[in-house]
């Protein structure tokens, strides 16, 4: 019979005289037996973080707290220059992970979780980025885009353990694109789809399918042009992709989505803000989608998108003392009946994980080891 780890949520008083812990739950772990007839559910948790002087990584069974693992290596100062895309991407590749890293010194590196164990971080090519990366997998090929030193966009491709291209002109030779901020990528199908936000703060989207296509432009969709945007691939309903981005006009967080290969004609407020910085996104089951931003109190909010151009009024991820934190929050797609993860660095603490089910967030749970971190980013493997 097999047992599973549960957390149990328990209420703590202050005895007087006594400060309490920022009203924050404690988290204990118990275990309960498991129906012998229940499935196993073997995807882990990854989170990847640090500061421009430090790297870790950690992963782990998704429902199991988690211990980070010390690697050589830093990361871009995200923190002091808050409309940068976060400098760790994430994608699954395979049955791991593959990551991308700009480093303090800007250089692109990156790193794979295969087989439960993580491959020393290593330079892609000669690569020097301007902001963070965005990576996207197809069948076996993964596929990263970002913005070099003065505002060009690139592609590379990765199969196998080795890059077998790092400097595709996104655009094609002729015609490449550039923006303002690194550009944001997702997976559909057979065809890559690339965001960002050109001149004049105008959203732009572009699709690779062997070469690039014309880049189009979205009128309606004024963006700020000093913080990136993001994207995501949907799963289970009707449109295929979401974007979410800051508006010029305040920093009101708007979103649109693509429904059939066509792109909302205008965009949809996803609250009056501001955010601090650039915006997660993960998706949910049933083509919905879950948003996680940094407020201006600089602490984490949560709203969903019920898939149809409606979302939720944000709340706090911690209702009774959110807390506030150093750097952007990244989010995630759920695993083992959890319908996402979101991952947030506590300013003068470590990373935490909240997971998202039923509807609310779940107390956050501290990375161990952890401290001293600026940002991180999440992800579950297959």
């Amino acid at each position: 019979m097999r047992r599973l780890a549960l957390v149990l949520l328990v209420s703590c008083s202050t005895p007087p005289g006594e400060t309490a812990d920022a009203g924050r739950d404690v988290v204990e772990a118990a275990t309960v037996d498991a129906p012998a007839d229940a499935p196993a559910c073997t995807s882990q948790l990854v989170v990847v973080g640090g500061s421009t002087t430090t790297l870790f990584t950690a992963n782990g069974p998704a429902l199991s707290p988690l211990t980070a693992v010390a690697t050589s290596g830093s990361l871009y100062g995200c923190n002091a220059e808050s409309g940068c895309a976060n400098p760790i991407a994430m994608t699954p590749y395979g049955a791991g992970i593959l990551a991308a890293i700009t480093t303090a010194s800007g250089a692109l590196e990156w790193a794979e979780l295969a087989s439960g164990a993580w491959t020393s971080p290593s330079a892609v090519g000669s690569v020097v980025a301007a902001d963070g990366p965005s990576l996207a997998a197809i069948a076996t090929i993964a596929h990263l885009v970002y913005q070099a030193p003065g505002a060009d966009y690139f592609h590379a491709q990765f199969a196998a353990g080795s890059w077998i291209s790092t400097t595709d002109p996104v655009g094609g030779t002729s015609s490449q694109t550039s923006g303002t901020r690194g550009p944001q990528l997702a997976a559909v199908g057979s065809d890559l789809e690339t965001v960002y936000v050109g001149s004049g703060s105008t959203l732009y989207d572009e699709i690779w399918n062997s070469a690039w296509l014309p880049a189009t432009e979205h009128a309606s969709a004024s963006a700020d042009p000093t913080v990136a945007p993001t994207l995501i691939a949907l799963s289970g309903g009707a449109s295929e992709l979401l974007v979410a981005y800051l508006s010029a006009d305040g920093g009101s967080i708007m979103s649109m989505a693509r429904t059939n290969g066509t792109w909302d004609a205008a965009p949809t407020k996803v609250a009056s803000g501001p955010a601090h910085g650039a915006v997660a996104l993960a998706r949910l089951s049933t083509g919905r989608a879950l948003i996680v931003y940094r407020g201006i109190d600089q602490t984490p909010y949560w709203a969903t998108w019920n898939g149809a151009g409606v979302w939720s009024s944000p709340l706090p991820i911690v209702p009774t003392s959110n807390p506030v934190i150093a750097g952007l929050p990244a989010a995630t797609a759920g695993a083992c009946g959890v319908d996402a993860f979101a991952a947030f660095a506590v300013a003068q603490g470590g990373v935490e994980t909240a997971a998202f089910a039923n509807g609310t967030f779940e107390a956050p749970v501290t990375v161990a080891g952890t401290e001293g971190a600026e940002i991180a980013a999440v992800a579950t493997t297959p």
